[in-house]
């Protein structure tokens, strides 16, 4: 499964609604099968990721669309419940909502919330999240407050499916313990990565879990025939940071990208989140496509989406499914 990430800005300026529109309508004949959107800095000039969603519901008809991730600690749960609840509705049921801490900056400009003091109510908001998405429509009752709160209108898909992005390993286990799935940031590099996953997996195992029921997904930076400085210029503007872009860039021609992705999906990534750098991502993700890499790379998803009882070792020279890797549950997002 390859999945893109919808341009919240162009060119430095908010992406506007024509540029989006055909974007998502080239991503979805193009082949992609899900479409994705992220918090960022909140003096960066993106688009608001839900608004985005939104427009994606409308302008589309077979792609999943998501959250990898949405910085939780910024939204009210009720308030992010209706608006999920809404995409939901909107889409016909292809909502799959990622959330997260936050990213490294000391204090998050949207909450005033330093960086250790985050995970402070984190938990109740997803268990309060958690509660409003099941689909049944009930009042809650709360906790030291008289209100019982009703979600209207309810999520198509009950429950809504709920992603994790964590890197350290308390948050690993957290996600393996009570998510749907979990989001491995862009900015991992493949060490990181792989330390990443390797505690995951063990965490999984541990809760007596499969990934016939849990997704493994990675964000992943791509830029086909980009030059240097331009691939520099971009990462520095949107992650509003002075570090460089060094290896979770993964770039090239079109032939040596599609390779990089398709060793990610050997190690055990089940949904690639792929986020053209550049001024143009439109034309690259076009350039994939024409290759025939989306094609490829979603064929060795679908061969290698068999429950968990059924599988059989794989031969060492198949490329993209390795024996010890662990492969996609029976639902394709």
């Amino acid at each position: 499964m390859t999945g893109i990430g919808l341009p919240q800005t162009y060119n430095g300026e908010p992406t506007s609604g024509r540029e989006l529109a055909a974007f998502l309508m080239s991503a979805e004949e193009a082949g992609y099968d899900s479409a994705w959107v992220a918090d960022g800095p909140l003096n960066q000039p993106a688009l608001d990721p839900l608004s985005v969603l939104a427009v994606a519901a409308v302008h589309t008809t077979r792609m999943r669309l998501g959250s990898a991730v949405l910085v939780l600690p910024r939204y009210q749960p009720l308030l992010l419940a209706r608006s999920a609840a809404t995409i939901d509705r909107l889409s016909g049921g292809r909502l799959t909502l990622g959330l997260g801490l936050g990213g490294d900056e000391p204090v998050d400009i949207g909450t005033g919330v330093p960086r250790g003091g985050r995970a402070e109510g984190f938990e109740d908001s997803l268990t309060l999240l958690r509660q409003l998405l099941r689909g049944a429509g009930e009042p809650l009752s709360l906790p030291e407050t008289q209100a019982r709160p009703v979600l209207a209108p309810t999520p198509v898909q009950a429950p809504l499916p709920i992603w994790l992005g964590a890197s350290a390993p308390k948050a690993l286990r957290h996600a393996a313990g009570t998510a749907d799935g979990w989001v491995c940031s862009a900015r991992a590099d493949s060490r990181r990565f792989a330390d990443q996953l390797a505690t995951l997996l063990e965490a999984l195992e541990e809760q007596g879990r499969h990934t016939d029921d849990f997704t493994i997904a990675k964000r992943c930076y791509i830029a086909i025939d980009q030059r240097p400085t331009d691939i520099e210029a971009w990462f520095r503007s949107v992650t509003a940071t002075d570090r460089p872009p060094g290896d979770v860039v993964l770039e090239g021609d079109a032939s040596e990208v599609e390779g990089r992705l398709a060793g990610l999906r050997s190690s055990g990534v089940q949904q690639l989140l792929i986020q053209p750098v550049g001024p143009d991502g439109r034309t690259q993700l076009e350039a994939l496509a024409e290759h025939g890499a989306v094609e490829r790379l979603a064929a060795a998803g679908r061969a290698a989406t068999v429950p968990h009882s059924e599988r059989t070792t794989t031969s060492a020279d198949e490329p993209t499914r390795s024996a010890t890797a662990p492969q996609p549950h029976g639902r394709t997002f």
